[in-house]
């Protein structure tokens, strides 16, 4: 019976732990972003801004 009991624990610990979706990650106003080429660093936003005016058709 206490094999048991363990056995519907740790199941129903892996059925929570498994079915648990992580938050998806948002990047905040002191993320910063990498400029492949010039090596400077951009907070997102900006960056972002950059590279689209620097790739725009």
């Amino acid at each position: 019976m206490p094999r048991a009991m363990v056995l519907v624990t740790l199941l129903l610990v892996f059925a929570v732990s498994g079915c648990a979706k992580p938050a998806p990650r948002v990047p905040g106003d002191r993320t910063l972003m990498r400029c492949p080429h010039c090596g400077m660093e951009y907070p997102v936003e900006e960056g972002l801004k950059a590279y689209e005016q620097h790739h725009a058709p």
